[in-house]
């Protein structure tokens, strides 16, 4: 990590460590395109506004991406953002997204006003596609974060030094935003509340299906004694299941502690059934789910995975025996639960 002040923007050089990433969303695949050399370069004072360009994609394959043809429209359209946006370095051009039937380009500017005309100028240049744009305050690059579930950390003063550095593994699908949500915002605050470090990166590790697997986290600190209960603590409160791991050096060894409470319970719908089903009862299986669960203090819903063939929903709490015997009842009531199995987590 840089401990070096911010370059200033005639200085600024431009990255290119792009990285190509996928992940499935509850709304079907994302492949994201990170530039990770702007890992030091989190909350550039001369870049505190985000900007989001994004195009509806006019001809969306069923899995929500751009066909061949499309695809060198929307090249094209890069190159013309990129060119007008990064001239002089008015903005920096950090990731991109394709899911859903959208494509988005995202920006950091410290000239949000010259940085809007220009798009606006190339609305008259592009004819194939919707150009729709936003910008908002982002001085910290949260969203950037957030988003590409890379956390490269809170950017350290040229002072800040952390004497050790506990690498974190917790075996279980979330997405990158919740991730941040359950995980990495409340263990930052309390290290920070307690002076003893910080979250400085975190990401995620896929299989070869390029479906999330497990997550990590970097976490930074001065005191490891103290440190470490804190760490293992703040987690486990927050849900973090058995098989979760630590691992550290202490005088040069290497050690690895196991953790975590939570069992994990993996509800899996029928994609196949009939269209009126999944539009009637869809909004209501989270919901439902989670008043079952809370009336019984049995656990919480921690996330969902639309594949192309079934629906998983991801149940954690203390008894995976107790959860598998109240979703018994609640898989015989609830419509769409026709034909849905329940497996259990394994690490």
């Amino acid at each position: 990590m840089c401990t070096q002040p911010y370059p200033s923007r005639a200085d600024l050089k431009i990255p290119d460590e792009w990285q190509i990433m996928a992940a499935q969303t509850e709304d079907g695949p994302m492949i994201l395109k990170v530039n990770s050399g702007y890992a030091n370069l989190l909350g550039h004072p001369e870049y505190p506004y985000q900007v989001g360009v994004a195009i509806p994609l006019n001809s969306p394959t069923s899995a929500g991406m751009h066909n061949e043809e499309e695809g060198n429209q929307v090249g094209m359209i890069e190159d013309l953002l990129v060119e007008s946006l990064q001239t002089e370095k008015l903005a920096l051009w950090v990731f991109s997204q394709c899911s859903s039937g959208v494509k988005e380009w995202v920006f950091y500017t410290g000239d949000p006003v010259e940085t809007a005309k220009r798009i606006n100028e190339l609305r008259g240049c592009i004819k194939t596609h919707l150009i729709q744009n936003i910008h908002q305050e982002d001085p910290e690059w949260e969203i950037f974060q957030a988003f590409t579930g890379i956390t490269f950390g809170v950017r350290q003063t040229q002072s800040q030094t952390y004497a050790h550095v506990l690498s974190v593994t917790i075996h279980e699908y979330i997405e990158p935003l919740d991730r941040y949500d359950r995980y990495e915002h409340p263990l930052n605050e309390r290290l920070a509340e307690s002076g003893l470090g910080e979250v400085t990166g975190g990401g995620m590790e896929l299989h070869e299906t390029f479906q999330i697997e497990k997550i990590d986290l970097e976490v930074s600190v001065n005191d490891l004694e103290a440190s470490l209960p804190i760490v293992i603590s703040i987690l486990e409160e927050q849900g973090a299941p058995l098989g979760s791991e630590v691992r550290y050096e202490k005088a040069g060894v290497p050690h690895r502690i196991e953790f975590g409470r939570m069992e994990g319970v993996n509800l899996i719908l029928d994609a196949h059934l009939p269209e009126e089903l999944w539009h009637t009862y869809a909004g209501d299986v989270w919901p439902k789910l989670t008043e079952v669960l809370a009336n019984n203090s049995l656990g919480e819903v921690h996330g969902a995975r639309a594949n192309q063939d079934t629906t998983e929903v991801f149940i954690y709490g203390p008894s995976a025996a107790r959860i598998e015997a109240a979703l018994t009842e609640f898989r015989a009531n609830f419509p769409l639960c026709r034909n849905s199995k329940v497996t259990r987590f394994e690490k």
